[in-house]
């Protein structure tokens, strides 16, 4: 018996353990909790910290970064991965805090109030500095009371050596947390947590290296993220400066970073039927890796008749190979793709400037403007461009005639290689930029308008009220195009 297990205690864990890993030799994953459990279970008290906005190093003596002013934001998105994991955790109380609205002063008094049993993030890459000093404060006022725990879904080993937090999720991290949940509210101790696969406690020493990766599991059976959570912060989440917003990702990188987990057709179907916001937007990578998958995905959002509409991530080149793909994913609701270019390599911009790949690009951006989908455009810089850099980057921007653009700095730490998810805010660094973000919006809208005008009055009413205070009298727009259908 571990020391400070009540008796009886090890075997109820265990078979929960057992239960949680889908039989009883531990292999497979489900994502839902018995309502037995309830009956004799512990109810701990965990708080998912999503951390502040900074494309600076830590200022003040907390070591926390100063949020980003939100004049500087072209979109803040929900902590999908935040609320995927409180969706494993429906037993408990579970609180979501996002620094990106409340700042970082908000972390103290909701420790102090709320006294967690558990303090979790789950950090991207880049957001990882932040996410370590966190969980230090809720350590340092909590004490040993209080578990830290890091989700690391791609399974960063290197991330897992910081011997300051207790507990590190390597891999898939929902089933890996419901099975820490399930250990510590049948009364395991902590110490032991290490024994379960995909979790490196630091408490039991060892490298990371030693830790039993958990096999993937397919995203469909996963439980739909507790947006619930959310509802204080709803109002804040918006993409492309005026457009209220959801969003979703329906991909990931499996736990061995060779492969890629996708979400299939019918079940990112379902998971949008029960999302209130009229506008999504996914946070994948690439959307258009998998054109047969996509097919069917515009199937399904007919035959549904699943009346959203949606933004993505996409490679110009995917979309250059693929112009009948973006003619059925528009007639299922696309209305905008963000085309990535990453110019962080000292010879990025010549790659980007090469008359074979400018010329691709061009007619990336031109079948989205012929379709009637608004084509966006993301690209990252070296922070040490020239002035005769920006001057030639800018004309290309221009050249390519999409609806809006945004330049920013390629981060100072180190960032996921190329290519990533989208990020769930994107901070604009380059002077300016904000300040046309409105209308080019607007211009996005006008184009959906132009195009399906009764679809886009029935589920953007606001942005359709807003676009015809914008272009009333503009030639082309009769009474009728404004009329509810």
């Amino acid at each position: 018996m571990v020391r400070g297990e009540m008796p009886g205690s090890r075997r109820r864990r265990q078979a929960i353990v057992r239960a949680a890993s889908g039989g009883p030799d531990g292999g497979g994953s489900i994502f839902t909790a018995p309502s037995a459990w309830s009956e004799w279970m512990k109810r701990l008290k965990i708080l998912l910290v999503q951390t502040a906005l900074s494309d600076s190093g830590p200022s003040g003596p907390s070591g926390l970064s100063a949020p980003v002013e939100a004049g500087r934001l072209a979109w803040l998105c929900e902590p999908v991965a935040l609320t995927s994991l409180a969706a494993v955790a429906s037993d408990h109380d579970v609180r979501i805090l996002d620094l990106r609205i409340d700042g970082t002063s908000a972390l103290g008094p909701a420790l102090r109030t709320f006294r967690p049993d558990l303090v979790a993030i789950a950090p991207a890459s880049d957001e990882l500095h932040d996410a370590r000093t966190a969980l230090r404060v809720a350590r340092s006022l909590l004490g040993s009371a209080c578990l830290t725990a890091l989700a690391l879904p791609e399974a960063d080993l290197a991330a897992a050596a910081d011997q300051s937090i207790d507990l590190h999720l390597l891999g898939d991290p929902e089933p890996i947390f419901h099975d820490v949940l399930a250990h510590l509210a049948g009364g395991g101790h902590p110490d032991q947590l290490g024994t379960l696969a995909g979790v490196h406690a630091t408490a039991l020493g060892g490298s990371p290296l030693d830790t039993q990766i958990r096999k993937a599991t397919s995203l469909d059976r996963a439980l739909p993220p507790a947006r619930h959570l959310l509802a204080a912060y709803r109002p804040h989440y918006f993409f492309a400066v005026a457009q209220p917003a959801a969003a979703m990702r329906a991909s990931r990188a499996a736990p061995d970073g060779r492969s890629v987990q996708r979400m299939s057709a019918d079940t990112i179907c379902d998971r949008l039927e029960i999302i209130p916001e009229s506008f999504v937007l996914f946070l994948d990578d690439d959307f258009f890796a998998d054109p047969l998958r996509l097919a069917r995905l515009a199937e399904a959002m007919l035959r549904r008749d699943v009346r959203k509409y949606w933004a993505v991530q996409a490679s110009p080149e995917r979309v250059a190979e693929n112009p009948h793909l973006v003619l059925s994913l528009r007639d299922a609701g696309l209305a905008a793709v963000i085309l990535t270019f990453d110019l962080g390599e000292s010879d990025g911009l010549e790659m980007l400037l090469d008359p074979a790949i400018a010329a691709r690009n061009r007619r990336a951006a031109g079948i989205l403007r012929a379709l009637g989908v608004a084509a966006m455009g993301l690209f990252t810089v070296r922070r040490d461009l020239t002035d005769d850099e920006r001057t030639r980057l800018s004309e290309h921007i221009r050249e390519l005639g999409i609806a809006w653009s945004v330049t920013r700095a390629a981060p100072r730490r180190p960032a996921v290689p190329s290519p990533a998810p989208l990020p769930t805010a994107l901070v604009i660094d380059a002077p300016g930029t904000s300040g046309a973000l409105g209308a080019a919006w607007e211009h996005a809208a006008w184009e959906l308008l132009r195009r399906r005008p009764r679809l886009l009055m029935k589920t953007l009413p606001g942005v359709a009220r807003a676009l015809g205070r914008s272009f009333r009298g503009r030639a082309g727009i009769s009474s009728a195009a404004w009329a509810p259908s």
